[in-house]
């Protein structure tokens, strides 16, 4: 995308989020003029922004804990077991979305940090939905402090997020 239209669709999204629900169409309607792909851009980019809003609707805990009582099966560890081409070194993390992990990408032989969902989320649309929600916005971002993803992958039944490993002191 040139960074002209990348400047057009951030304006009129703005522009769009400065005004009501129930405005936003008939803004899109008069300011798109006529240029679908242009429309659909922004629509993109406000359904996301909606699902951020609803992001922590309840405690990651709370959603974990739900998730666990319905399904008694304990997360599997993965250290040592390759997925994909991504040979997992070391757990580094877990949250109420997933598990992080190093891995070694053996294609292009560097370390990832690899986001893998627990197994009781993989048949939740909504957690599915939302991990692709947390691809998109992290592939719409480019900034020295955010970790870049560098896909968005399923392997044998697993889906995971494959991002930038960035070493130091945890945010907690």
């Amino acid at each position: 995308m040139k960074p002209e239209r990348w400047q057009q669709i951030k304006r009129l999204y703005y522009a769009a989020l400065e005004r009501g629900p129930e405005e936003r169409a008939a803004f899109l309607e008069e300011s798109c003029a006529g240029d679908e792909d242009l429309r659909r851009e922004v629509e993109s980019l406000i359904a996301t922004q909606s699902g951020i809003d609803r992001f922590i609707e309840s405690p990651a805990i709370e959603v974990v804990s739900k998730a666990l009582a319905r399904d008694q099966a304990p997360p599997v560890d993965l250290v040592g077991r390759t997925i994909a081409h991504y040979r997992i070194v070391e757990k580094i993390g877990a949250g109420g979305m997933g598990v992080v992990y190093r891995a070694r990408d053996e294609h292009l032989r560097r370390d990832v940090a690899v986001k893998i969902l627990p197994e009781y989320f993989a048949s939740d649309p909504e957690r599915m939905a939302r991990l692709d929600r947390e691809a998109w916005l992290l592939a719409s971002l480019n900034h020295p402090n955010i970790a870049a993803i560098h896909g968005l992958e399923a392997f044998d039944g697993k889906r995971f997020l494959v991002m930038e490993l960035v070493e130091g002191e945890t945010l907690a």
